[in-house]
């Protein structure tokens, strides 16, 4: 498995890259069965129909996401429901508030 951490040294990751990893922290934080990384929609909604997931399933994830990546996402926030949108909203969320490098670090 392919997993980039805060403050790994190398190039920036991709748009792309860094959705791959968040689905894969999805899938083993939710330990999803019968869904990969590769199956997940990047622009489907988490909540509610594409994924599916529910509310315990949202804190599950924030505490994995925080985990993982050193990032808190206040449940109160009113943008808490954006930011949960999708893979990628999430992941933009998540590189704005220093996830993974950004070019001028790398």
């Amino acid at each position: 498995m392919l997993v980039y951490a805060a403050g790994d040294v190398g190039d920036a990751l991709s748009q792309a890259e860094r959705e791959y990893e968040l689905k894969q922290v999805i899938v083993e934080t939710l330990q999803l069965r019968d869904v990969t990384a590769d199956t997940i929609d990047s622009e489907a909604p988490l909540f509610g129909s594409g994924l599916s997931l529910d509310s315990v399933d949202g804190i599950e994830l924030a505490l994995g996401i925080e985990r993982h990546f050193g990032v808190k996402i206040d449940p109160s926030a009113e943008s808490v429901t954006e930011i949960f949108g999708s893979v990628r909203a999430l992941a933009e969320h998540l590189a704005a508030h220093g996830a993974w490098p950004s070019p001028e670090q790398s």
